[in-house]
């Protein structure tokens, strides 16, 4: 079984967004946030943003 590298991110803001786009190419992408409603929102902004 091939394993994938994954990235975490707790917590869905302006910053931690940024980040998380510039160090995650290639990798699944883990989102948490206390607002479920916030962390849908970022995970469907990050699948727009797909190239």
């Amino acid at each position: 079984m091939k394993q994938k590298e994954v990235t975490e991110l707790i917590g869905t803001g302006y910053i931690g967004m940024a980040i998380i786009r510039r160090v995650s190419a290639g990798r699944h992408v883990i989102l948490f946030d206390h607002s479920e409603e916030k962390a849908l929102k970022a995970a469907k902004q990050s699948e727009n943003a797909r190239v």
